[in-house]
């Protein structure tokens, strides 16, 4: 990501992308809605969010969840992959559908 560079923090490049493709990603499968990608500098990171039109917030799946099965089994990566990657991230819904976010903070 050339914001990254341009803001000295290239310990988050790799992170950003892999997040930012997630997030798209996602957006474009389950909303199927014009979708936007806001890339900001924070004092301790990155902030990605992506908006879009529909109103179903993601979550992580937790233990105890019924596993997908067949063509589904790799259904949720994305957010398990979003989890892993980022220090925090999360989904607030707003007046047209919802927005989700993630910071990725930098190396000290």
């Amino acid at each position: 990501m050339d914001a990254c560079n341009a803001w000295s923090m290239p310990s988050v490049i790799d992170r950003a992308r892999l997040v930012a493709a997630e997030l798209v990603a996602n957006a474009v499968e389950h909303a199927g809605t014009d979708i936007v990608l806001v890339v900001s500098r924070r004092d301790t990171g990155v902030h990605l969010a992506v908006s879009d039109g529909d109103t179903e917030l993601p979550h992580l799946a937790r233990p105890g969840d019924a596993e997908p099965t067949g063509d589904d089994r790799s259904r949720g990566l994305g957010v398990r992959i979003v989890d892993a990657a980022t220090s925090v991230w999360g989904a607030l819904p707003t007046s047209g559908g919802k927005v989700v976010w993630a910071i990725l903070r930098k190396d000290p």
